[in-house]
């Protein structure tokens, strides 16, 4: 199949990956481990950012895409960040035609997939 390729705004692509990894890397412990994966099928691209990290209820991971998100999960206190980022990831995925999907448990870690359409270049 070769290299995955899609159309997409690529400073957009970038920053969703970039933020779904560097949440990862910082809730999870020191001796925790991130995975990034990527897939290819005939007509798509999934990247896979996961974690065992602090992991959320299922209760605030259904918002986690929304600026109306309930602020701090158990085991993040004192972290930096605006909240903000997860927001503008969902945005730009949605803008850019692909799905953005989280499974996430307490205290075990969490998954967060965003799948394109495959088949062209990123513009």
């Amino acid at each position: 199949m070769g290299e995955p390729h899609f159309i997409g705004d690529k400073d957009q692509v970038e920053f969703v990956i970039r933020n779904l990894i560097n949440n990862a890397i910082k809730f999870t412990p020191r001796k925790g481990i991130v995975n990034v994966s990527v897939t290819q099928t005939s007509n798509q691209i999934k990247i896979s950012v996961s974690d065992t990290g602090v992991g959320m209820s299922s209760e605030f991971s259904k918002n986690l895409f929304s600026i109306e998100k309930p602020k701090g999960i158990p085991g993040t206190e004192g972290e930096k960040g605006s909240g903000l980022g997860l927001v503008l990831s969902s945005e730009f995925v949605k803008r850019n035609e692909g799905e953005i999907h989280v499974v996430s448990q307490e205290t075990i870690g969490t998954t967060i997939t965003v799948s394109f359409s495959s088949g062209r270049k990123t513009a």
